[in-house]
């Protein structure tokens, strides 16, 4: 199920880390042209889903695709633990 409807009902902190050059999105392969140029914007559907997840925070990787975890390892690792660091419980 689309689980975008319950992002605004998060109570925890979330940081949402993604590739801004990913274009990731399941059917694209076989969508309209129309539709296709309309998915998988992580550029853009990045900041529009931020907004909707109270205490949410974008951390964008610019030029990475879906898994900036593996293109670049040590970038990703370094990000994740200043995240994990800055966390207050």
């Amino acid at each position: 199920q689309p689980v975008v409807y319950e992002f605004p009902l998060l109570k925890v902190p979330t940081t949402l880390m993604l590739g801004d050059a990913d274009t990731t999105a399941i059917g694209s392969d076989i969508a309209l042209p129309e539709v296709k140029a309309k998915v998988g914007n992580y550029k853009v559907l990045g900041k529009e889903v931020i907004k909707t997840i109270p205490n949410g925070k974008l951390i964008e990787f610019p030029g990475f695709g879906h898994a900036p975890q593996i293109e670049d390892p040590a970038m990703f690792h370094k990000a994740l633990l200043v995240e994990l660091a800055s966390v207050k419980n």
